[in-house]
């Protein structure tokens, strides 16, 4: 993190909306760049600005608090005690800990293969049912909307089974170049 929005305003972390407001404009008639000649004043008054914006609306305050607490030590101010502020920092790091094992973690070729051969296969039904429903079964024309998530499956399904990096990929490419070689009278021996 950057800055702390509350030492940027001054205030405290149970600091009510009124008191961020009052110092927020206390500061804003400060740093303001057409009332402060320093060269730095437009960024400060931009983070401020920032630091306003985050704190005056209950949720994204909320969500800062939320990360604020993941990446600072505890402090007797912040309302907690030690042992909460340990807890919430032991939960932080388990959290990230799963998050890049999972991202971490290969899928299984049969599995990731198998999936998107099932999903092509119920899109492939779907459609061709509302298809015979629509054309033999006299179904109205508003039961055509039941194609579309077959329509939206197909596309994805194909995706992942020629994707760039998949076996059905690599071997089309192998056929291509095979198909493709010049067969001359001196490779023929």
């Amino acid at each position: 993190m950057e800055y702390d929005y509350y030492k940027v305003l001054g205030v405290q972390r149970s600091a009510d909306i009124h008191a961020i407001k009052r110092a927020y404009r206390r500061k804003a008639k400060l740093c303001h760049p057409d009332k402060n000649p320093s060269p730095r004043s437009k960024r400060i008054f931009q983070v401020l600005q920032r630091a306003y914006s985050t704190l005056s609306e209950p949720h994204s305050r909320m969500l800062y608090d939320d990360k604020l607490n993941f990446h600072r030590p505890w402090r007797p101010e912040d309302g907690r005690t030690k042992e909460q502020a340990e807890a919430i920092a032991r939960r932080a790091r388990r959290m990230r800990q799963r998050k890049k094992k999972a991202a971490d973690t290969p899928i299984s070729p049969i599995l990731f293969y198998g999936i998107h051969i099932v999903g092509l296969i119920f899109g492939m039904i779907v459609v061709v049912k509302t298809i015979i429903g629509f054309t033999m079964e006299d179904w109205g024309v508003h039961m055509l909307l039941f194609g579309i998530p077959g329509l939206a499956i197909i596309p994805d399904s194909l995706i992942g089974l020629i994707g760039k990096k998949s076996m059905l990929s690599k071997l089309a490419r192998k056929i291509d170049r095979f198909m493709t070689f010049e067969w001359g009278p001196d490779t023929i021996d």
